[in-house]
């Protein structure tokens, strides 16, 4: 089903439908650029590179309400959002008004079946809701120079960012891609997580809007941190050290160094990232300065968690160098 809008905005057809289908990407992307907070991962290369992954042949996208615009992905009669970006598969319009969870889960199942799922950020959909989150985005807001930005830190933050004893530099080559992209690897291991193709790393080097940043010690690459977006919002999307990126605290001094250029570019915003309540990663994020922001679930995910659980106790054991195929395999079969 087409959408067509009319310059100000409002669809030319039926009002009280409140699920509308827009089947024509290049009318999509028109579209997400009303959104109200602009992000990487609505962009037209990286939602190519998730269906590929799944091995559908397009995203699905609707206009709620004519307020919100919704993108997911359609497999087996199921729709729910891409698992590896919390970004979630809901984005206010700039128009938008703050979602009823109450409401919209209600639309939501009745139009895409009690079998799908989708995400919910805070930060990127206003929401009133009194059911827990399943994730808790932080974002640090900037406002200031960077010695402001570094004046709210936690007292332990600034010592652990001046003991860190690593050279910070921009990734520009595919050399250094590969040994990234190992340390990637190592570390997705070890939390017992999907691997992400290669294909989407390839992207990341050559996007305009991506920057990775390696760590080195002695001229070794001991540490990463990928950053996405160049608008008004940054994502801190991927980071990795290994034993002695850690103890030169690598991912701190790579964090600190993005908020400088972040303060210098005018970015107004860095997207910490979803992390679960009453965790390690959490404590981590909280000391940056950063407000929180709940993220929601709607709809069940148990048939590929119980899936995904049996695999993780095997996990550990499985050659490094089998598991981006692996993976791969996994992404299409447990969804």
């Amino acid at each position: 089903m087409d959408i067509f809008f009319c310059p100000a905005g409002k669809f030319m057809n039926d009002l009280n439908v409140k699920f509308r289908e827009i089947s024509d990407n290049e009318e999509w992307y028109e579209v997400v650029q009303s959104v109200l907070r602009p992000s990487f991962f609505l962009e037209k290369d990286w939602e190519m590179k998730a269906i590929d992954l799944f091995g559908v042949s397009q995203m699905s996208h609707f206009v709620y309400r004519d307020s919100h615009i919704i993108a997911l992905i359609k497999k087996n009669n199921k729709y729910f959002s891409i698992p590896f970006a919390d970004i979630g598969g809901i984005f206010a319009l700039q128009r938008g008004n703050e979602l009823n969870l109450g409401e919209f889960k209600k639309d939501f199942f009745d139009f895409f079946g009690k079998d799908s799922n989708i995400l919910i950020n805070s930060f990127y959909c206003p929401i009133f809701s009194e059911q827990p989150p399943v994730l808790v985005d932080y974002i640090l807001e900037f406002d200031g120079n960077a010695d402001a930005v570094y004046g709210n830190f936690r007292k332990s933050l600034k010592q652990e960012i001046e003991a860190s004893n690593v050279a910070v530099s921009v990734c520009d080559s595919a050399r250094d891609l590969k040994k990234i992209y190992e340390l990637y690897a190592l570390n997705i291991r070890q939390k017992k997580n999907l691997l992400l193709p290669f294909s989407f790393f390839k992207l990341f080097l050559r996007s305009p809007e991506v920057k990775i940043l390696i760590s080195k010690k002695a001229e070794n690459i001991v540490g990463f941190s990928l950053f996405a977006g160049s608008n008004s919002l940054r994502h801190y999307y991927l980071n990795a050290t290994n034993d002695s990126g850690r103890q030169g605290k690598a991912s701190h001094a790579m964090l600190w160094y993005e908020i400088q250029n972040c303060v210098k570019e005018n970015i107004r915003y860095l997207d910490f990232g979803g992390t679960k309540p009453e965790t390690g990663l959490q404590i981590f994020k909280k000391g940056w300065g950063t407000t929180a922001f709940p993220i929601y679930s709607i709809g069940s995910q148990d048939e590929a968690r119980h899936k995904e659980n049996i695999l993780r106790s095997l996990w550990k054991y499985i050659p490094i160098k089998i598991l981006p195929s692996l993976s791969r395999l996994l992404w299409r079969r447990l969804f």
